[in-house]
Order: C-alpha cells, then sequence, then structure tokens
C-alpha cells in the first residue's frame, strides 16, 4: 500500500521469509500483501500502535531472538509521526529512535535489523542525494541461516527372526563435529521405543527380541554448534535373519460377477509364500464389501492354515449378499499386520465394481386355506375352523425366520356396519407361527373357537425377509358363520349340455354331509345312471361343486334327448333333493 512502512522476517535457520503477524491477505485490511505466499506486513503510522497484536508492537513480540526483519518504506511513511511505543519497541530488532528520528518524512529507507540486537546496530539503507523524497533506495544483501543440529531416519528394517549387528560409517568435516546413532525397536502394532542412544561405533544387537520388536529403525544424529556444518552419513548397515513373505492373488477374472440377491458369491483366493522362512502361526484374512447404493461396508475375518515355504494356502470366501443390491467393491487384507512380514503392500486386493446383486424386489404370495380348502367370498365356513396362512416366497436364498410385517385381522359381525377389524396378535394362545426353512414356507395357524353366526372378513398381510410386501394388496375373504345346519342345491348347468354337468351344493352348520346320491332317468323311467358319495370328492362346509359327465352306468355317453335327474344330499337326519329336466344335445 502506498505511504506505509512494510517489514519482512526470516527465520534464522532456514532464511525462509515469514509473516511476523499472520493474517490472511484478504481480510487483513491491507496489513498482510505481497505476491503468494505473502511474507509482507504493510502498515500506515496510524496502524503502528493499536492493539499490540496486529500492529507494529505485536509484530516484533512475535519475532523469535536472532530472525532477522527487513524494513522498507513505499510512498511517504510519515517517519515523524510514528507512535513513541512503536519506536521503542522496533529498539528491539536493533532500531533505535535516533535512527528514526533522524529519517524525513518522505525519505526512501531500507533498514535491516534483527531480533535481540542493540538498539542502533540496525544497517539503515538512505539516499545520498539531494531532494531525497525524490529519490529511490536499493541495496543487495544476503541473509543467510543454518542449522546447528540434524536427525536422519530410517525407514523401518526388517521384519527379523533374529537380529545380528550394527555397523556404521559417517564422514565428519572437523573436530566440533558430533555424531552418534540411536536404535530404535518398532512393534507390530506401530508403537516404537528407543533401545539404545548415541551409539558411536559398532554394535551386537542379538540381545533385543525379534519377537517383540520385528522391526528396527536407526537415527543418524549430527551437531556442530561452533561452525554450524553438518557430518555425512557414509553407511548403516543392519544385519538379520528375514522374516516370512507371502503374496496375495486372485483365482478368477477381474470382471463384474451378477449372483441374485441372497445368493452367496463365490471367490478363490491364493496366499503363496514366497520366502524361505515360515509363519509363526495361522493367517488371519480380514475381507469386506462395500455397497456403491447405501454406502455401508460390512466387514468379516477369518483364518486359514499358513503356507509354507513355496506353498499356496487357498482362501475360499462365502459371500452373504443379502442388502447388498447393486454394485459392490471387495477388498481382502491377508495377514493385516498382525504376524511379521516383509511387505503387506502385497497381501491386499481390491475388486472395485466387482460383485453386482440383482435386488429381490418381487412382493411375497399369502395362500389362505379354511378347513383344507380355498375358501369363496360368501361361503360358509364352520364356527371352529382351521385356518391355515401360507407366506409363500420365490427366492429360496433368504428364508423368513421372523414375524416382521404380518399382521392378521379378523372383522367379527357388529350391529351397525361396517364393522372395524380386529387385530389377532401373533402371541395369541389360538395362533401358531413357524419360519421358512428349506424345504417349507413361513405359515400360520390360527384357530378360532366358537363363532357366533354372522359375516366375518379374514384379512392377513405379510413382508418376506427382505420386506417386500403384499400390504399393498392385502389377502381379504369374508365368510359366513351359520351354526344351524342347511343344504342348498342348485339347478344342473349348463343345460342343454354336451357333456359335462355341474351342481352347487351349499353346507352350513359343523356337521359334514354323510350321504348323496344322484339319479338319471329317462322319460320313460329308465334308470340311465347312478352315483354315491364315493364316486365324488367328499363334500365340505361351504360351497361345493358336484360335476358328471353325462354317462351311463356302464360308462358309455348318453344319447341326445331328455332325461330326468334327481341329486339328493343328506347330513344326519337333514335330507335335500334336487329334480329336475335334463337336455343333452351334441
Amino acid at each position: 500500500r502506498a505511504n506505509t512502512i512494510n517489514l519482512v522476517a526470516f527465520d534464522r535457520k532456514s532464511a525462509f521469509p515469514y509473516l511476523g503477524v499472520k493474517l490472511e491477505w484478504f481480510n487483513s485490511a491491507g496489513r498482510a500483501c505481497g505476491r503468494e505466499s505473502v511474507v509482507i506486513n504493510s502498515y500506515y503510522y496510524l496502524e503502528m500502535a493499536t492493539d499490540g497484536v496486529t500492529d507494529v508492537i505485536g509484530y516484533v513480540n512475535n519475532i523469535p531472538v536472532g530472525d532477522s526483519v527487513v524494513l522498507f518504506n513505499i510512498g511517504n511513511a510519515y517517519y515523524s509521526l510514528w507512535p513513541e511505543a512503536a519506536k521503542v519497541k522496533l529498539g528491539e530488532i536493533g532500531i533505535s529512535e535516533a535512527q528514526i528520528n533522524s529519517l524525513q518524512d518522505d525519505e526512501p529507507v531500507i533498514i535491516f535489523g534483527r531480533k535481540g540486537d542493540a538498539p542502533g546496530t540496525a544497517v539503515v539503507y538512505r539516499s545520498s542525494e539531494t531532494q531525497p523524497n525524490l529519490q529511490s533506495v536499493s541495496t543487495s544483501r544476503h541473509i543467510t541461516g543454518g542449522y546447528s543440529a540434524g536427525t536422519m531416519r530410517s525407514d523401518w528394517i526388517g521384519p527379523a527372526v533374529d537380529w545380528g549387528a550394527l555397523s556404521t560409517q559417517a564422514i565428519v568435516n572437523d573436530a566440533t563435529d558430533v555424531v552418534a546413532f540411536d536404535i530404535s525397536g518398532i512393534k507390530l502394532n506401530g508403537d516404537e521405543q528407543i533401545l539404545a542412544s548415541d551409539v558411536t561405533g559398532p554394535r551386537d544387537l542379538s540381545d533385543i527380541d525379534a519377537a517383540t520388536y520385528p522391526y528396527l529403525r536407526l537415527s543418524f544424529n549430527s551437531t556442530d554448534d561452533t561452525y554450524i556444518t553438518t557430518a555425512q552419513l557414509d553407511q548403516w548397515l543392519v544385519t538379520y535373519t528375514p522374516g516370512p513373505e507371502g503374496l496375495l492373488y486372485y483365482n478368477g477374472t477381474r470382471s463384474t460377477e451378477r449372483v441374485g440377491e441372497g445368493i452367496p458369491w463365490k471367490g478363490e483366493f491364493g496366499f503363496v509364500n514366497i520366502s524361505e522362512s515360515t509363519f509363526a502361526d495361522s493367517i488371519t484374512v480380514n475381507y469386506e464389501v462395500f455397497n456403491q447404493r447405501t454406502l455401508l461396508t460390512a466387514k468379516s475375518a477369518i483364518s486359514v492354515q499358513a503356507p509354507l515355504p513355496g506353498d499356496t494356502t487357498w482362501v475360499p470366501i462365502a459371500l452373504n449378499t443379502l442388502g447388498l443390491a447393486g454394485l459392490n467393491d471387495f477388498q481382502i487384507f491377508v495377514n493385516p499386520h498382525i504376524l511379521p512380514e516383509q511387505y503387506y503392500t502385497n497381501n491386499l486386493l481390491l475388486l472395485t465394481d466387482k460383485i453386482e446383486v440383482t435386488e429381490d424386489g418381487l412382493n411375497p404370495i399369502i395362500e389362505v386355506t379354511i378347513d383344507g380348502r380355498r375358501a369363496m367370498n360368501g361361503d360358509f365356513v364352520r364356527s371352529s375352523p382351521d385356518i391355515l396362512i401360507r407366506l409363500w416366497d420365490e427366492n429360496k436364498n433368504v428364508l423368513k425366520t421372523d414375524t416382521a410385517g404380518v399382521r392378521l385381522f379378523l372383522t367379527y359381525p357388529c350391529d351397525a356396519p361396517p364393522c372395524a377389524p380386529t387385530q389377532i396378535l401373533l402371541s395369541d394362545s389360538r395362533v401358531k407361527w413357524y419360519p421358512a426353512t428349506a424345504s417349507t414356507d413361513f405359515r400360520i395357524e390360527f384357530h378360532p373357537q366358537d363363532l357366533s353366526d354372522g359375516a366375518y372378513t379374514l384379512r392377513v398381510e405379510g413382508t418376506d425377509a427382505k420386506g417386500n410386501g403384499s400390504t399393498l394388496a392385502p389377502y381379504e375373504v369374508s365368510f359366513v358363520v351359520k351354526n344351524e345346519t342347511t343344504i342348498t342345491v342348485s339347478d344342473a348347468y349348463p343345460n342343454p349340455t354336451k357333456d359335462e354337468v355341474y351342481f352347487k351344493i351349499a353346507v352350513s352348520g359343523n356337521m359334514l354331509p354323510d350321504h348323496l346320491e344322484f339319479r338319471v332317468m329317462g322319460v320313460n323311467g329308465q334308470l340311465q345312471a347312478i352315483l354315491t358319495e364315493s364316486d365324488f370328492p367328499a363334500l365340505q362346509i361351504g360351497s361345493n361343486e358336484l360335476v358328471w359327465n353325462a354317462a351311463k352306468r356302464n360308462g358309455n355317453t348318453l344319447p341326445n334327448g331328455i332325461y330326468v335327474y334327481k341329486l339328493t344330499v343328506g347330513v344326519s337326519d337333514k335330507t335335500v333333493q334336487r329334480i329336475g329336466k335334463l337336455v343333452v344335445m351334441k
């Protein structure tokens, strides 16, 4: 900024410039400026002594002893107006008040100071020309830095079965160079501990327990406080018996494999011991699958036998795909930093987009039978029926083993329809449920007792193990309980007929029909056919349908003509007959 005094600080060790007051240039009101990276603090005379933090006073406080500071003006810095507190503070970097007071307003100046130097020792560059306010000043100086000590550390050495010896060599510049080595032991979990310090010559390492510290690290320490020169590391050498080394590979294709949800994905991996050493124990295998749709990771672990030198251990993986619909990444890590090994990077494999799981999105089918048959709306039902509910799912790999999403309702008769349904809890003593198995479906047995006369509605809602449900279209059936035994027989149909003739028989009450007879006669009274209950399926409570194929007693088809039929159905002492004419026309 114009009409400012500007300051740049330099680290005494690295000689790197830095901001004395750390302000971001974009919100510093100009007090941090210059090209990136910003290292210049800039002040108007009114900004030099304000809060003791972001002003020149705070600036000098932030400079460590020994660091250099260069000051230069841009335009008229108004030296005569500098606050007394700021001038006093600048004395800490070697600039005296007399040096500041000697400056004329609008005069160009460059000042080299250093934190900790006595006031007046700063080097001031001014113009020697007349009318200095019309001049500029430039100079070239070297600001140097240096470290009096330094450390170089090795990478991890090992893993080792046994440790041997350490030998070192360094090149020193003069007698003031001090060189020493530290030896650190590293455990498998990464914990590091110094085992020996200030080692200056060869050292036997056989006393270090390789089982506790399978890795070592060396530190080269060089110090020269006098000439600030550094000794050079020539070599460091550690001898040891190396640990085992394994290599993981996938025995399959890298392309995407597609499986249905619930069907296990199977992969086979090989872990070969490519070293001459033996693993101390069995090998832990961690594997995980990342679902790209849910962004969730599922982790698992198994243990396999360690391969001998030159041998391969096969690692079979059977991954449960339930809940993994969509693309999945698969990662496997054999011996995840558990046993000592030379390298672990070749024990890790990531198979991106490896498994595409086809989602199970089909709703289950609910099947209900009452007293062993599928009831139709309006059917008669016994007052104590046996109701069996079956939840059928086409996915046999994801079995439903709980009652989540399953609800049962029964609407009882009421005085003012529509009647509200009553939920039947699955813990009810009249209810028993069975989980699905590999050979049976999920099912519920419901045994209501002594229902009174009236109309009922049974409603069943259910979801499969994946949560796909029938709640959008639940199963619902209406039935009627009539404790009085009644029998209703319909006329024959179709009539005329070419071959088959049907009769509908509705039975109410709690007793099954025990007598049935069907006779067909010609108009002359000659008996053409007679059938009994043994010739038909057993009649049930509710709707029944009888079928006759228009055949004579000898099995031959009746010829065209008009016939008379009589159908008799009996329950205990109650008998119902239906007599009518039947026309056979082919």
